[in-house]
């Protein structure tokens, strides 16, 4: 029998997965111990047997044994439940077939890709003049796509519903069209060296210039980078990866001699990317380019940078200049030159500021102040923080106690705020927390009756598919609940509220859930009040005795549900 995943996170038990890498301790109904994805002295990371999730108080991080695996051992969704599954020896359905009938079907297509290259001049021309030379073009397994796709499928074993599941392929009218067509393919591995997409890049003046293979079984842009099958090895050797944006960013400087070089394809940097990065290096420099757009997207990554404990640095090319062209110019020295004088990545934003607006003002100076301290605000290395602080005191020539008093406010403020901004306030936490806990008070408290009249649309969805899927406690499995939410900060906060409700006792549950009803009852009426006095307002305008004795009735009916 073969058990799909569902049914695989009900035989396997994620305190002896998370036991392998984490010293846990019984601690009542759940096991303890100090999480691995953060620094603490005090344990915060909970496991509970019974719930098979976990949850760590200290950095709100959660979920099932899957979502473990994939962030300890830095896997994507599919190599982490493979890897569960292989431990316990359990089958799962047709993944393994599916996925490998997927790999082989991208590896023949790739063969393919590269023999339509080696037929078309005007190919081998572009890549000529891009200075891409035969041997680089082996390197990169560079590609074209032609219109011999039909003949190709055709002739290939594999079923074409595989071909098309990889999107790549697309019924019209006109019968199977490939994507790609007409258009320089460049292969996209994985650090194994399997090939998992493709990137294609226009030889006209075709828009967009470049388009990357849809999401599939085994590619997703948020896990990869490209270049890091061949990189790998060189970012181990220099202890730093640097990541560029394009693709020929990265072919042309591997092709001149800096091979510790991988390209995000041309998306924002995921904390993905940055975790795979960090399993060859802490050392991460940004080589973008030199506009507005280049440095808000390394000051978004700083945030990533900083909870990873990566150092990140970065390096702003000349204006009208990207790697690959430098290296075309052979620019090299000038190449080489501005990642010597690479600086960490809020330093330059503090020159950029400095050049651009300048801080001969007053005015200039507090601009300055308000662009650059959120970003000093969210550092959570209180030693970074100290050294930026001081640095943002000598430029603007203020005493450095101005701004850790406006810091400490902020962080009192932040304090009294929530952690739920992402996920969900407190009461609502703790009602799913509850239901979710003993699924029985939901029915017996009278919650189902009130559902409707929730006013928060996402609290009410949430709600309504507990008693949609009929979830009772003798056979409800929370993992096939938690599996349907696809956000992931609502789904920890969910998480969250399990664990910090599972230690009530029965009657404290009861009465926090029948007050919610009572709330939720009240609310309700309240606003059908409202609507109702507007109601009469209007009948007593219009003179209209029936209407006027008709919603004084009603309202002596709602008002019942004060009492």
């Amino acid at each position: 029998m073969k058990y799909g995943i569902a049914e695989l996170l009900e035989k396997i038990d994620i305190v002896d997965i998370v036991s392998k890498y984490v010293k846990l301790k019984r601690s009542g109904r759940n096991f303890v111990g100090l999480c691995p994805f953060h620094k603490e002295k005090t344990p915060s990371f909970t496991v509970s047997p019974e719930k098979q999730l976990f949850y760590c108080f200290g950095c709100q991080t959660g979920g099932n044994a899957i979502n473990f695996m994939m962030k300890v051992e830095n896997l994507d969704f599919h190599d982490a439940t493979e890897a569960i599954a292989r431990e316990y020896g359990i089958p799962l359905k047709d993944w393994k077939a599916k996925t490998s009938s997927v790999y082989d079907a991208l590896a023949e297509l790739l063969v393919f890709y590269q023999r339509c290259l080696k037929n078309n001049e005007t190919a081998l021309n572009y890549l000529k003049e891009r200075g891409i030379d035969p041997a680089t073009q082996e390197e990169f397994k560079l590609g074209f796509s032609g219109k011999e796709i039909d003949e190709f499928l055709s002739t290939s074993n594999i079923p074409k519903d595989v071909f098309l599941s990889t999107g790549i392929f697309k019924i019209s009218e006109k019968g199977i069209q490939d994507i790609f067509r007409g258009r320089i393919i460049i292969p996209i591995f994985d650090v194994n060296g399997k090939v998992i997409g493709f990137g294609g890049r226009s030889i006209d003046d075709r828009l967009p210039k470049y388009i990357n293979s849809p999401e599939s079984s085994v590619f997703s842009k948020r896990n990869v980078l490209f270049g890091l099958d061949k990189a790998k090895k060189y970012i181990l050797e220099k202890n730093l990866a640097i990541i560029v944006e394009g693709y020929f960013d990265v072919i042309s400087l591997f092709r001149c001699g800096l091979k510790n070089v991988v390209a995000s394809l041309g998306t924002a940097i995921t904390e993905e990317q940055i975790r795979r990065l960090k399993n060859y290096t802490e050392n991460i420099t940004l080589m973008l380019d030199p506009d507005d757009a280049g440095i808000k997207s390394a000051l978004r990554a700083m945030d990533i940078f900083s909870s990873l404990n990566v150092n990140g640095e970065m390096v702003l090319l000349p204006e009208g200049e990207d790697p690959d062209s430098l290296v075309r110019k052979g620019d090299l020295e000038a190449l080489q030159s501005l990642l010597d004088r690479r600086l960490p990545i809020l330093e330059y934003y503090f020159e950029h500021l400095r050049k651009t607006r300048g801080m001969e003002t007053t005015q200039k100076k507090l601009a300055f102040i308000r662009d650059v301290m959120p970003y000093i605000e969210q550092m959570k290395d209180n030693l970074q923080k100290r050294l930026y602080v001081r640095r943002v005191s000598e430029l603007t020539g203020l005493d450095e106690n101005i701004f850790w008093d406006e810091l400490r406010q902020k962080m009192k403020k932040d304090e009294t705020e929530t952690n739920e901004s992402k996920g969900l306030v407190p009461v609502n936490k703790t009602i799913i927390g509850i239901i979710l806990n003993d699924p029985d008070l939901a029915y017996s408290s009278g919650l189902k009756e009130v559902v409707e009249r929730i006013p928060d649309v996402g609290v009410k969805a949430l709600i309504e598919r507990f008693f949609e899927i009929g979830i009772r406690s003798s056979n409800f499995h929370i993992n096939r609940y938690l599996s349907e939410i696809g956000d992931e900060d609502l789904r920890i906060s969910i998480i969250s509220g399990v664990f910090e409700t599972q230690k009530l006792e029965s009657d404290a549950k009861r009465k926090l859930i029948e007050d919610y009803v009572k709330y939720i009852k009240q609310k309700s009426a309240k606003e059908k009040l409202r609507s109702l006095t507007e109601e009469l307002k209007l009948a007593e305008k219009e003179k209209d005795e029936k209407r006027i004795f008709e919603i004084l009735a009603e309202k002596k009916k709602v008002l019942t549900t004060f009492k």
